[in-house]
């Protein structure tokens, strides 16, 4: 959910705007889903990082997906190993499991 520029479609109803506040304006759905924007943004980046997205030597489309999703779910497994050990704050450290 990626918001208008702010002077473009002025006066439309039914989109989203930001205003310089990043106070977001438009329909209540669209509000929702960019406050959860942050959150995907998020664990894009930290699953670039930990992954070894950046950089990386795999070539089609293919071999990149399969590396993705393996990640993923080494998240998800890091995630609920951190919460069945009773160290929530740990779910998102998969160094920590890693001794």
């Amino acid at each position: 959910m990626i918001p208008y520029p702010r002077n473009q479609k002025r006066g439309v109803k039914g989109i989203l705007r930001v205003d310089r506040l990043f106070k977001s304006h438009g329909p209540r759905e669209h509000r929702r889903a960019y406050r959860k924007r942050v959150a995907v943004e998020r664990f894009f980046s930290q699953l670039k990082n930990l992954a070894g997205l950046t950089q990386h030597n795999l070539r089609g489309l293919a071999k990149i997906t399969f590396h993705v999703q393996l990640c993923i779910i080494t998240m998800l497994f890091t995630a609920e190993a951190a919460l069945n050990t009773n160290r929530p704050s740990k779910a998102r450290s998969i160094r920590y499991f890693a001794n």
